[in-house]
């Protein structure tokens, strides 16, 4: 009787204690590259069964693919290359009958470095050449989607010697940039373009500094190039002859509140 009444307690127990269910069906997703696309497969699900697939980006953006599975309840789902242009971590959840059955996750990393999409960029275009002051330049490398590259060494490559380029990282951080510190104790312009070591392929951007102490004259293109030319002269209004740069001592070498002036007769200038 004791027994019995034990087992009749013991298949209560059975009947009423909330076992966890697990979620039907398998993702199995392996890395992609973006704007390549895979595949991703399901496994685990009855025959002939109906669902959707949804794909999230790191960003958010979603998109859905429907699938059928086999008679052997798996099934392959193509996952277009130009719905995965974001690198990063994909999430993937598969819903069969309004109801999410499983979960899985999706890398996808950047694509090959694109030249034209990676850039340098600079805190200023003039130093001077003391061999002291320094120029910060930055390089960040893309791929065509415009995703960072990260951990790749990159050199600077300077168009003349003398120029001293100390690198402040050892390869490219997340966003897919890394610093260089410049200086040079030679006077001129100096281009500078970046070198990817990975990939063996030069930027097609590139960064024009110029080493002046100041005092020639000349200008500046946007670039940051020194013309060294003389700026062209403007007529002087009224006289029809070109006005000559400024000079506080004037033609007479002495200050200019002391030049002749046909009005004053002179008095005022040092005899």
């Amino acid at each position: 009787m004791r027994l019995k009444n034990f087992l009749s307690a013991a298949a209560i127990i059975v009947l009423v204690w909330p076992f966890p269910v697990s979620a039907a069906g398998t993702i199995t997703a392996r890395e992609m590259v973006a704007g390549i696309g895979g595949e991703v497969q399901i496994s685990g699900l009855s025959a002939n069964t109906p669902g959707t697939l949804r794909v999230q980006a790191p960003s958010g953006l979603a998109f859905s693919l429907p699938l059928t599975t086999t008679v052997r309840g798996d099934a392959e789902v193509d996952m277009p290359g130009q719905n995965l242009t974001e690198a990063g971590r994909y999430s993937l959840s598969l819903t069969l009958n309004g109801v999410v059955s499983a979960v899985s996750s999706l890398n996808v990393l950047a694509d090959r470095i694109d030249s034209a999409r990676s850039s340098l960029s600079t805190d200023r275009r003039v130093l001077l050449p003391d061999g002291k002051d320094t120029v910060v330049i930055t390089v960040t490398l893309a791929d065509k989607f415009g995703n960072p590259l990260s951990s790749r060494p990159v050199e600077l490559i300077p168009s003349r010697s003398n120029v001293d380029v100390r690198a402040l990282a050892n390869v490219t951080d997340a966003k897919g940039a890394i610093t260089f510190a410049l200086k040079t104790s030679r006077p001129g312009p100096v281009t500078i373009r970046a070198f990817d070591l990975l990939s063996a392929s030069t930027l097609d951007a590139s960064v024009t500094l110029d080493a002046t102490t100041g005092t020639g004259v000349g200008g500046y293109n946007d670039d940051g190039t020194y013309t060294g030319q003389v700026p062209q002269q403007m007529p002087m209004q009224g006289y029809g002859y070109p006005a000559p740069a400024y000079n506080p001592y004037g033609q007479y070498g002495y200050p200019m509140m002391y030049a002749p002036n046909p009005y004053t007769a002179g008095l005022l200038a040092p005899s």
